[in-house]
This record gives C-alpha cells, structure tokens and sequence, in this order.
C-alpha cells in the first residue's frame, strides 16, 4: 500500500470515529444551534447595533420589517461555550447558532446545555494557515490592444446587450456587490483592477475560513470571477460592473471539501447583508465532499435542505439579489444543479457557448423543484480571464464564469431603477430571457435581453409614478 492510501485510510479512521462519537482529542469543526434568543442584548428597537446605515436603509426603502430572526445569537450561550473550552469561530444570526472547534468529548458535554437544540459535525479542523505573498510578473508582452472599448470581453457582454446598459451610463455606481469564493490571489497587484484601487472600490474583505482579513491569496478562481465583473482596462478587458463597489469574502477551504464550507458561506452572506450589499455573486457550489457521509441526493436539492440554500432564500426576503453558478456537472453522472442554485430565490445562471447553445458542461435542473432551475444563461465558454500571476490574459469556462458576467450586469440595471425591489428585476428579466415562453431544465428563461428588461422596468416605473399622481 501507498503511503498516500496509508493517510487516506488514517484520515477516513478518524472522521468516522469524529461521526460516531467516540471520544477522540482532536479538534474537529461542529455547528452548535441554539434553542433560542432569549434575553437577547440586542433589540430590533435598535438595529444600528449590529447592521449599518446602509443596509437599514435598504429595509427601509422597500419597507423590509426587521425580525428577531436579524438579531444576533445570544452572547450568554457563546460564553458557556467557550468556558467549555471550545473556540467560536462564527456566528449566524439567521440560523441562530455558532461554528466551533471542539473535540468529540466536549461535543458530547455540551448536547446537555438547556440552550442547545443540536449539535453537528461540519469537517475537520485544518488549523490556521500564514498569509502567502504571491509574486507578479509585470510583462505586457502580446497583450494585443482592440479597437473596441471591450476588448476580449465585448462579445460576452453585447450577447446579453449589456453595452446599450453601459452606453446609457450605468456601470454599477452607488452599487454594491459581494463575491463570496475561494481565494482571489494577487487581485492586490493585478493592473487590470487597478480602478478598484484608485477609486477605492473594494473596500472590505475577509477570511471566514481562517478568520483573518487575507484574501488575496490561495486560489485563482475568485480571482477570475471578480475579473467578469470588476475589470478595467479598455481595449483589453472590461467587466460587467467596473464602477461597482465590491467586498470579496473567502468562504471555500481549498484543503478539503467538508459541510463547513455551508456554514461559511451563511456567515459571509450575513457579513454581506450587515454592510448593505446589493448584489451577491457566489460562483461556488456544493453536493459531494471529501466525506462522503456528507454527499447530497438529488431528492434534498429543494431549497431546504441546505444551509445554504436556506440562507439565500432569508437575503433575498432582506432586499438584496443573490446570483449563484447552476454548476459545472451538465455532463457527468451526477448532472444536476449544486446547492444554492436549488434555492428558489436564488438567480442560477448557466453557461452557454458563443453561439447562445448550453455548454455541455453546464449543470440541469432536477425536475422535482416547484421552480424552473436553472433561471437565467450566460456567456461561459472561454471567457477572457487576468492571468493571475503575470500581465496575461488567459481564458477560463465554467458557471463560474456566467454568473459574474451576470451579476454585473444584474447590478448595472438595478442601478438603473433603484427604487423598485428585487423581485421587480429578477422578474424583468426572466420576460427578457430568449425562451421566456418556454423554460427548460437546461437554460430556464435563457439568455436575457438586457436593453428588453430595462424596458420592461421602465414601462412599471411609468406606471408606479401614475399611480401616486393620482
């Protein structure tokens, strides 16, 4: 035997004696949910306390009621906690209970606290890590300029006729958008975000796998995806929403796959809610993992199931937008969606090819959901991506990749229409989408026709200003 199958085996020995119980000393990931928020310190009398300006004032426009849902857990029951000796790693305020480090003893002891409902195991303790500084080669060599504004990303973009959205003025301003991911390395040092910089456009971020605020390192991926949106360099590339604020929040622990990613990225989409982000892009997804004891069935993608299927749903109620990946298993035994793009309050987006056919890769919906999954479709078929270690450009394909040029472009029209809700946009453009009359399992509405949704909400902003002259 390997000694790669020796640590494998050691490593399966343990998870299953973490899922069984027995009393091992090492420190595992478990969430802790509690019964209650009584005798809160906090009151949704005074919100100020735990959600900003921002976000109250985002209620407030769309007469958004707060809940004692939107308090936060009960600082008393994290005490208790943590005099047993565990290490809170986060909360949530919308599924009332906390991520901790604990081993399978002091689990145990604490399933007795009256204030406990439940007590589950999330994934392996991996231990915190040391910020990594990645070098960047500055080279331009054959980084060919374009005639048009877009550069290689005008053809994705005038797919959805984003450019008519652009060319009336709308580039994101005033907006904010969140990318929830996996890392976004170099984005620091990167020219092509060298706008995000000097308009100080990306002015928050953290680490919700390792507690930290370094963001700019361990995967590409988020690096790509902020790209489709974010990016300015013209003649070369241009995303979808240059002028957007954005905040990047690391959810995904690249050194494993394990429920705990959920949980992460429940707190980081709270984080998001509290800061008043409009707009979230989440091009991750989830339905196996490392333990296998942990894999979903097909039958639980119903926007219930899940942690974080539930957790869109709840931002969604709370004014903003969430636009996720439908996933990249179209062409594998699994096939279907990923969790959260079974949320119904979710925007899933899939992929299509340059000739507006679905890629092959790009993920089905399951047909037992009482919504049309996936929602929308996007350009997702070597889209134009920074090279995230030298002044490149590379390509990359992927869900990923569409719901970004998506969400941009979803955050460009809402700035367009401030005034109405998010229920109004995501309806408008699913009447924009090519096959708005006929959705499918593959693409949903289809491809969105930007220009015909902004139409479509300007006709509804028409008809709200004659109704209150009236």
């Amino acid at each position: 035997m390997s000694r790669r199958k020796y640590i494998l085996l050691g490593m399966a020995i343990i998870y299953s004696a973490v899922l069984f119980g027995q009393d091992m000393d090492i420190d595992v990931c478990y969430w802790v949910s509690f019964s209650d928020k009584a005798q809160s310190e906090y009151q949704v009398e005074a919100p100020n306390e735990f959600l900003s300006e921002r976000a109250l004032s985002r209620r407030a426009r769309f007469g958004i009621p707060l809940t004692e849902t939107d308090l936060p857990v009960n600082a008393a029951y994290l005490d208790s906690l943590k005099t047993a000796g565990t290490r809170i790693q986060y909360t949530s305020r919308w599924l009332n209970g906390a991520a901790m480090v604990a081993t399978p003893a002091q689990a145990k002891a604490l399933e007795s606290l009256s204030f406990v409902d439940s007590i589950r195991y999330i994934g392996p303790y991996f231990g915190a890590t040391s910020a990594r500084n990645y070098k960047y080669v500055m080279d331009s060599t054959g980084m060919k300029m374009e005639s048009n504004k877009y550069g290689r990303s005008g053809r994705n973009i005038q797919m959805l006729n984003g450019d008519s959205l652009h060319q009336m003025g709308f580039q994101g301003e005033g907006m904010y958008i969140a990318v929830l991911d996996g890392g976004f390395t170099n984005v620091d040092k990167i020219p092509f975000f060298d706008t995000l910089r000097h308009y100080q456009s990306l002015d928050h971020f953290y680490d919700f796998t390792n507690a930290d605020r370094d963001v700019f390192e361990s995967s590409t991926h988020g690096t790509s995806v902020l790209s489709a949106m974010a990016a300015y360099s013209p003649g070369v590339l241009v995303g979808t929403a240059p002028r957007a604020r954005y905040v990047c929040l690391k959810t995904e622990e690249v050194r494993g796959e394990h429920r705990m990613e959920e949980y992460n990225w429940v707190a980081a989409l709270e984080y998001a809610d509290s800061l008043g982000v409009d707009v979230v892009n989440s091009s991750l997804g989830y339905y196996a993992f490392s333990d296998h004891n942990m894999d979903y069935h097909p039958r639980q993608l119903d926007g219930k199931t899940s942690p974080a299927s539930r957790a869109a749903e709840m931002a969604f109620d709370r004014g903003m937008i969430i636009v996720v990946s439908a996933g990249n298993e179209g062409d594998s035994r699994w096939k279907y969606i990923d969790i959260p793009a079974d949320s119904p309050k979710a925007l899933a987006i899939a992929a299509v090819m340059n000739d507006g056919q679905k890629a092959g890769f790009s993920s089905y919906g399951y047909d037992s959901l009482e919504v049309i999954k996936p929602d929308l479709a996007a350009p997702g078929v070597n889209v134009p991506v920074p090279n995230a270690y030298r002044s490149r450009l590379s390509a990359a394909s992927g869900t990923s990749l569409a719901a970004p040029i998506m969400t941009g472009l979803v955050t460009c029209l809402w700035q367009a229409f401030p005034e109405l809700a998010n229920s109004e946009i995501v309806a408008a453009l699913k009447a924009s989408g090519h096959q708005a009359e006929q959705p499918d399992l593959a693409l949903g509405y289809g491809i969105p026709d930007f220009m015909k949704a902004y139409r479509i909400l300007q006709a509804r902003k028409t008809e709200m200003e004659s109704k209150q002259s009236e």
